[in-house]
């Protein structure tokens, strides 16, 4: 909440201030008399009137700085070498056993591999047994994986 300062209690704070009395012993002497103020509301008073708790006028603010000029360098470029592609081999997937398992009768111990399109006929799981710690079978999660993530 606001406090509407009159001004004599401005000129009292502003005297006390300058006799280098601190927020909190000015907000007491202003309550003793009356007044409940705050230190947050004697400090904002006196940051309004330009006197820090200190006595002193504060310090006058500096102007921004002035952006530096830069000279513009000259830029020189090569010219651009083609760069062709990087075409990675894809990953060879044997996987033993696989056994087409429909979404419904998956079990927990199968390898959860996508195979075909779904919603097309003969759309299923690997279906392989799974490795610990993973939805996949090994063949699976090693295409899963990252390059040089397993080692």
């Amino acid at each position: 909440m606001p406090v509407n300062w009159t001004p004599l209690e401005k000129k009292i704070v502003e005297k006390l201030a300058r006799e280098g009395k601190s927020a909190e012993q000015i907000a007491q002497h202003v309550s003793r008399h009356g007044r409940t103020a705050s230190r947050s509301a004697v400090l904002g008073l006196l940051w309004r009137m330009g006197v820090t708790s200190k006595g002193c006028q504060g310090a006058p603010r500096r102007k921004s700085p002035q952006p530096r000029k830069v000279e513009p360098r000259a830029v020189v470029t090569a010219p651009a070498a083609p760069v062709a592609p990087v075409v990675e081999a894809p990953v060879k997937v044997v996987c033993e056993d696989v056994t087409l398992v429909p979404l419904l009768q998956l079990k927990d111990h199968h390898c959860r591999w996508p195979i075909g399109d779904v919603g097309e006929p003969g759309f299923g799981f690997c279906g392989c047994s799974k490795i610990a710690g993973s939805s996949y079978c090994q063949a699976h999660t090693r295409r899963a994986a990252p390059r040089g993530a397993l080692a």
